[in-house]
């Protein structure tokens, strides 16, 4: 049993006081086997155990021993995996639209690969830790570089503080935030509702800190790309502040504005692991490191990790019609305004949770139908808690939201040498495919090849203009962009359903008629989001906007004036799983072997070595988004759109999802004049920014990437405790940030599919004051908790 399941059910669930824990005479030699006596305890004793404090669990991960061998062909092994995230250059030298500092993640695992050949790491564990903020500093879903010993045990609050909820009395004045049982309960039916005349009182401070410095801070261990967006990821119905990603110490305790004060100790959790034989760190390395971890929940789906944890919708409005999964449903009626529908979409990976994309597609087309039938001429799409999932289901919506037009994408990859290998070895593989019968058209075995060698086989993508390329070298280039060097933008031929690109659904795409009938005019749909719509889910929502000008509403984020982004996670179109990387991997070494002369040395150490033992805790974000017809080519990940408008909860919303729909539905459908929704619910300065429909953003165009002051962190970002370092001194420069690559001009690939610009390498522009800066902040005294100083300091070096 885990820990955490035990915790929950024995104490949560009883409303048991959550005891005193021994933490110094525990009566063993060891941290470790201390844990190791919990868990036989928990799972094979008669009794109920004391709670582990996580200060012996802590204390049992720093115990976990450095192989400085190993540890050093970790660090090499990891590069290769790493320089196929297709934002690195990016991350490096940012574009003025990116609301974080600039990061070198290669540079920053050099630092690291340093530490370790100084000896500078007294654990595993410590490494492991720096290795895993690494890839939080990309902001990035997809990216992770998170090792086993950093999921051999996990820290957790206590389960009543698990929620957090921010709320608005009336939904004008700025939020306050409560502990989520103050203010719900549910009643006799399980159904969740507000509470009457209870006791309740907002929290001031947290462990003695400001509660928005506190959250606002911690949030940013997070992945998404957008402050509120990581704000909105504590609270419920996500709840991550329930699950810090770092020790947080061995209490939590919250200040109330009525002066009250209550204590909560964290506790720690083993999931699914066995702690049985282990006695000391030695053991734990051997256990969590010597080991392939292929058993956590798979990632090919695509969906943001961060997204995955949510709770059941509350909404007294049955629903009329919902997949297998209830990725899909549809409601009307009841309190619902007698001409409006509402779909939520919380997932593009119906079978994550039992579904399928193909049960998600006949039920798609079943709402609309019915929708339309039953009168219902406005459509609110709810997309909050979609972390993304399949490609091919998200454009299939859109075609039959928009039965006329077919999707289209515009995507690339980071051009490097092992990218040329694969480019020429899958182009090999399908011509001999394609040569072994070719009378026979398109053949199985044709279509297998194209099923795995895509996009890499340049015979199984076109252009975005729906164009083939002639050959390996000219899809390759490789092409100039901004601060690195990329493939020609292309896209899959969405017209011919044998080709499935890397998520391989089952899924057809319907094919688009110019002469159907849109069920809703694009005028009358409005797109809901609560900012962490992330990778499928940014694929259908960039659709929506640019090509058929559908406006968005956000709800929560920070309470502050000002607008929030309608994408807030990742906006890379595709994640590169471990196992998908690892077949990589294999047909590198196949071209390479074939073919001496294809070898890349910076791939020398790209193998299923050191890196395989992190299992589904690696992964990379594999192709860069961009918008159809935007002349500058900005990964859709760097740049910035407010949506049209942002609301805050109310009590009522939170427990009632139609109080949220109805409050959209006037919002978007009555309140709104032309493009401009005129409503003091709208948060102040949340609507025309010119990013957005309601700010005149035009089509094909990213609008102006000057975000307000507002959107970035407002807590020094980056870092945990704060320094006089801030984004406006971190300057910019041509649009591409401290450290941009000057001479790379742009051309459209409308006739050829391909890029050009300068190969000139131009020299680094960096602000040498605020580099300075920085660097005299690093020579100060750096605590341990400081972890996001220390790597931040290693990355600027």
């Amino acid at each position: 049993m885990s820990l955490l399941l035990w915790v929950t059910t024995q104490i949560f669930w009883a409303g048991r006081a959550f005891g005193a824990v021994a933490r110094s005479e525990t009566g063993y030699s060891h941290p470790c086997e201390h844990v190791a006596a919990i868990f036989d305890a928990v799972n094979y004793g008669d009794g109920s155990p004391d709670l582990l404090s996580p200060e012996v669990a802590y204390e049992c991960l720093n115990s976990v021993p450095v192989v400085q061998g190993d540890a050093a062909a970790l660090i090499n092994g990891l590069r290769g995996y790493l320089e196929m995230q297709s934002t690195l250059d990016y991350l490096a030298a940012p574009t003025t639209g990116w609301l974080f500092p600039p990061v070198d993640i290669l540079d920053t695992l050099d630092q690291i690969g340093q530490k370790v050949m100084n000896n500078e790491y007294s654990s595993e564990y410590d490494l492991q830790v720096d290795l895993h903020t690494m890839s939080l500093l990309g902001k990035d879903d997809h990216l992770m570089t998170k090792g086993p010993i950093m999921k051999a045990l996990t820290f957790h609050r206590f389960p009543t503080i698990t929620y957090l909820v921010s709320l608005s009395e009336d939904g004008i004045e700025y939020p306050s935030v409560y502990l989520f049982g103050d203010r719900y309960e549910f009643d006799d039916d399980g159904q969740l509702r507000v509470r009457t005349g209870g006791d309740y009182s907002a929290i001031t401070k947290i462990n003695g800190l400001d509660v928005q410095e506190f959250l606002q801070t911690e949030s940013l261990t997070g992945t998404s790309q957008d402050p509120d967006a990581l704000y909105n990821g504590l609270l419920y119905p996500y709840g991550f502040f329930g699950s810090p990603e770092f020790y947080p110490g061995t209490d939590t305790n919250l200040t109330f504005q009525n002066g009250s004060i209550r204590a909560y100790q964290n506790y720690f959790d083993w999931g699914p692991n066995n702690f049985s034989d282990i006695v000391d760190g030695e053991t734990m390395y051997n256990m969590f490191y010597q080991t392939v971890d292929l058993s956590d929940e798979s990632d090919d789906s695509g969906e943001s990790a961060q997204a995955k944890r949510k709770v059941k919708r509350q909404s007294p409005v049955p629903a009329v019609i919902s997949d297998d999964a209830g990725a899909f449903t549809g409601y009307w009626g009841g309190d619902l305004p007698d001409d409006v529908a509402v779909l939520t979409i919380t997932s593009f990976s119906p079978d994550d949770d039992g579904g399928s994309d193909v049960n998600s597609q006949e039920i798609l087309q079943e709402i609309l139908a019915s929708a339309k039938e039953n009168g219902k001429d406005h459509l609110i799409i709810d997309l909050r808690t979609n972390g993304g999932g399949s490609v091919r289901l998200c454009l299939e919506t859109m075609v039959q939201l928009f039965p006329d037009t077919p999707p289209d994408t515009k995507s690339s990859l980071r051009a490097n040498g092992a990218q040329k290998a694969l480019v020429d070895y899958f182009s090999e593989q399908t011509d001999i495919a394609q040569d072994a019968n070719p009378n026979t058209g398109l053949d199985e075995e044709e279509i297998y090849a194209e099923y795995w060698n895509s996009p890499w086989a340049y015979q199984t993508v076109m252009s975005p203009s729906v164009k083939s390329f002639d050959s390996a070298d000219q899809f390759y280039g490789p092409y100039r962009e901004g601060p690195g060097y990329f493939t020609s933008y292309f896209q899959e031929n969405y017209t011919n359903n044998e080709y499935s690109m890397i998520d391989h659904s089952d899924l057809n795409i319907t094919q688009a008629d110019p002469r159907a009938e849109r069920p809703f005019a694009a005028e009358n749909i409005i797109i809901l989001t609560d900012g962490y719509c992330a990778s499928a889910c940014s694929i259908f929502v960039e659709h929506l906007k640019n090509e058929f000008r559908v406006m968005s509403i956000v709800v929560g984020g920070r309470p502050q004036s000002g607008p929030m982004q309608t994408i807030g996670g990742v906006r890379g179109s595709r994640l590169f799983s471990y196992d998908f990387l690892a077949y990589l991997v294999e047909a590198y070494t196949e071209q390479i072997t074939a073919n001496p002369k294809s070898a890349d040395a910076q791939f020398e150490d790209w193998n299923l070595g050191p890196a395989e033992r992190f299992g589904t805790g690696l992964r990379v974000n594999g192709f860069n988004a961009y918008r159809m017809g935007e002349p500058h080519n900005i990964p859709l990940h760097f740049a910035y759109e407010a949506a049209d408008c942002r609301i805050w909860y109310t009590p009522e919303m939170i427990a009632d999802d139609t109080a949220l729909w109805n409050r959209v539905a006037e919002l978007a459908f009555s309140d709104r004049d032309g493009n401009v929704i005129d409503s003091p619910y709208c948060v102040e300065g949340s609507t025309k920014h010119p990013t957005s429909i309601s700010g005149g953003v035009r089509q094909g165009d990213l609008g102006p990437q000057t975000p307000p002051k507002s959107a970035f962190p407002q807590y020094t970002g980056w870092i945990l405790n704060g320094t006089s370092l801030t984004q406006k001194n971190l300057g910019r420069a041509h649009g591409f940030g401290p450290g941009v690559l000057e001479g790379g001009g742009y051309s459209d690939d409308d006739d050829s599919g391909s890029k050009g610009g300068s190969d000139k390498d131009d020299a680094v522009v960096i602000d040498p004051v605020a580099l300075q800066n920085f660097k005299d902040m690093c020579s100060e005294s750096i605590t341990e908790e400081q972890w996001f100083v220390k790597l931040m300091c290693l990355s600027m070096q």
